[in-house]
């Protein structure tokens, strides 16, 4: 210890019988490594380990991304169950409309269309008003498609769809 240091700041003189680990563990530390990866990779105890480093302390801002990535991977475990099984129920969901939809008698197929066609389907306008053509737009296939099955069963030619 020199005149300038502190008993607290004052670096300690590794006697141990291993110095080229202590060596490796204070470049592992100033590189940003935690205690506990420096004991893994050199095969010690985090007591040595720790023992070696704790006069290197961590920049401030490497321990809040090292904190924020696992937060983010236990949130990311956490969370993808529940995303697995909220997907499973919503395919379960549309399957089960596509196959009540398939089904659809005349009259629930022209009520739905209907409501289809004004959500979706063109309007006149005030400087068209005699444009009589069909007109839908949506990019949804399985809507297009339930929309074609309305306009086949009211027996709408080809020609007036646009």
């Amino acid at each position: 210890m020199t005149d300038r240091e502190t008993p607290a700041t004052a670096r300690p003189r590794y006697r141990g019988r291993k110095p080229e680990l202590y060596a490796k563990a204070l470049i592992l530390r100033r590189e940003g490594c935690p205690v506990g990866e420096i004991a893994e990779r050199l095969r010690v105890s985090k007591s040595t380990a720790y023992l070696w480093t704790r006069h290197l302390p961590l920049d401030p801002e490497l321990v809040l991304r090292r904190r924020r990535a696992g937060q983010r991977a236990r949130a990311e475990a956490q969370w993808s169950a529940h995303r697995a099984a909220r997907d499973a129920a919503r395919a379960e969901t549309v399957a089960a409309a596509a196959r009540w939809v398939r089904q659809l008698r005349y009259r629930e197929l022209v009520l739905i269309g209907a409501a289809i066609y004004w959500c979706e389907g063109g309007k006149a306008k005030p400087w068209r008003p005699h444009d009589c053509r069909i007109k839908f737009v949506n990019s949804d296939p399985m809507l297009v498609a339930l929309f074609l099955r309305f306009l086949d069963a009211l027996g709408v030619p080809a020609a007036d769809r646009r």
